[in-house]
């Protein structure tokens, strides 16, 4: 197996999310380049969604990093498993807010996926990766 593809969602519990996200962002973006990790992060309502593809090893590593982060709780994991090709290979991490509900992003979700409110633990993985691949592109 050369790399895989780890899906989970959470909860937010910290008043300064959009903060936070610009950190776990910033952070993100330098060490998953090292790592060889790719993915993206989603915001929205107190929820994350993120996708991390990547080698194996590392991927587990920083998910288990993750689960022990202060920053959310209830993290859920979607779903594992093996990649051919990574859908974010551009991105060490695509970060997406989507709490200003006037942004571009925003309304695509509402009006391409008939979402009225973001609930990431109701999707499957391969429609939360879909979600995800559509908003990055959005986004440009």
């Amino acid at each position: 197996m050369s790399n895989v593809q780890l899906v989970y969602c959470s909860r937010g519990i910290r008043t300064a999310i959009e903060e936070t996200l610009v950190d776990i962002g910033r952070v993100a973006r330098s060490h998953n380049a090292t790592k060889g990790i790719s993915g993206a992060l989603c915001f929205a309502y107190g929820e994350f969604l993120q996708v991390l593809e990547g080698p194996p090893v590392a991927v587990n590593e920083l998910y288990i990093k993750i689960t022990r982060d202060h920053r959310h709780d209830k993290v859920q994991l979607l779903g594992y498993s093996p990649i051919e090709k990574s859908n974010f290979s551009m991105w060490s991490m695509k970060t997406i807010n989507l709490a200003n509900e006037g942004s571009a992003e925003a309304r695509f979700l509402v009006q391409h996926q008939n979402f009225a409110r973001f609930t990431p633990s109701a999707l499957s993985a391969a429609d939360a990766v879909s979600l995800l691949v559509q908003l990055a592109r959005v986004m440009g």
